[in-house]
């Protein structure tokens, strides 16, 4: 099916807009994957490699069968390689420090509302234990004021009854 020049470059830069969209969510995934995942790293960096393949692959699919009537140009598949390059050249480094710094202070603001929330459960731990330590020395004391009870009845039925018996 025949398309006009003007078509052909809509679709290029769509093309390369959308190589560049699955760079950046490369870039953006590798940061937050190597961020908190320090013990498995390569199987952390292979899962989201996969995920972001997925998803451009499912991103391409959707825009070939919306805008391509389901063919697969050349210069579409070329134009998401120049897209991923011009993104990787100038706006990655970018993206990382920018992605980096968005992860410090989500985590600096993570650690101010938890940080409260931490200090209510030390001081409730530690409330919980003295509770606990009292409640089992009053069960102690319990048992001992139970046990001198039963001894002091069964000296006063010895007591009745002879020490000896009758």
């Amino acid at each position: 099916m025949e398309i006009s020049p003007v078509r052909q470059a809509v679709l290029l830069i769509i093309c390369v807009a959308i190589g560049a969209i699955c760079a950046l969510a490369l870039d953006i995934v590798h940061e937050v994957s190597l961020r908190f995942a320090k013990r498995l790293r390569a199987v952390t960096v292979f899962l989201s490699d996969m995920l972001v393949c997925i998803l451009g692959a499912a991103l391409m699919l959707i825009f070939t069968f919306y805008y391509n009537n389901g063919e697969v140009r050349a210069f579409c598949i070329a134009g998401i390689f120049l897209g991923a390059a011009i993104y990787k050249t100038f706006f990655s480094l970018l993206t990382r420090k920018i992605t980096r710094r968005i992860i410090e202070i989500l985590i600096k603001i993570f650690r101010i509302i938890l940080k409260p929330i931490c200090i209510f459960l030390r001081l409730f731990a530690k409330i919980s234990k003295i509770i606990i330590y009292n409640i089992i020395k009053g069960l102690e004391n319990i048992k001992v004021l139970l046990y001198n009870i039963y001894c002091k009845s069964v000296i006063l039925r010895k007591a009745e009854n002879g020490f000896f018996g009758r």
